[in-house]
């Protein structure tokens, strides 16, 4: 679904039409640019192409470092947009692993092979590719954001495709490796939600969006 400020609409013929800023004339009036797709996906991804290819002299560079822009993103961006579960989900991953690799650096000095080296080492120390999806589809959103609204003149996340990795057959636990991690988990206090997933198997999500009013009491 297109959001509030994208310039993406459906049009009467089915179609989807994107607008962006092209260029300005000598009035320093905007020009703007369409570009049009079957898919709001398709009319999206073209979107972000032509939007970082247009320097707009008017707006000001986010000058801040990668660390202090995810601050500003997770808090001001995306706190009000998504769940809490989510929100947690995005904030825990940009603290432990987005950070501390590409923190330093100033946002706007942010190349593709930054973004390659971080996959790379997020690799090297043994996360499943589908972890890696996951983070970069937040650095995504967030760069994606930075780029539509002005903040970065270009994409740093061009023609990145992850290597393909064989996976791995799931293995489920056996009756003594569930019994004794049930053990360890009813010594911490923390650990309620591995009790909770052993006994129902819900999913961390699921679980993270409990509330009290679901849970009956009165029935075994």
């Amino acid at each position: 679904m297109p959001r509030k400020g994208e310039n993406i609409y459906k049009r009467k013929d089915g179609r989807w039409e994107g607008r962006y800023k092209k260029s300005r004339n000598k009035e320093n009036r905007l020009i703007y640019g369409y570009v049009y797709g079957k898919r709001y996906s398709e009319v999206k991804e073209k979107l972000i192409k032509y939007q970082s290819e247009f320097i707009d002299s008017n707006k000001i560079i986010y000058s801040g470092t990668t660390s202090e822009w995810f601050t500003y993103w997770l808090h001001k961006v995306v706190k009000n947009r998504v769940k809490p579960s989510t929100w947690s989900s995005y904030e825990s991953k940009i603290r432990n692993h987005i950070i501390p690799f590409l923190g330093r650096k100033k946002l706007n000095q942010l190349e593709r092979t930054d973004v390659m080296a971080l996959i790379e080492f997020l690799l090297s120390q043994g996360y499943s590719i589908n972890m890696v999806k996951i983070i970069l589809t937040i650095l995504k959103n967030s760069l994606n954001y930075a780029v539509v609204n002005g903040y970065l003149n270009k994409y740093p996340y061009k023609n990145i495709v992850l290597p393909s990795i064989k996976r791995k057959g799931i293995r489920s636990l056996s009756v003594e490796e569930q019994k004794a991690l049930e053990e360890a988990a009813f010594r911490n206090t923390y650990y309620s939600a591995v009790i909770i997933s052993l006994a129902t198997g819900m999913r961390i999500g699921e679980i993270s969006g409990l509330r009290w009013e679901d849970i009956d009491f009165t029935r075994e």
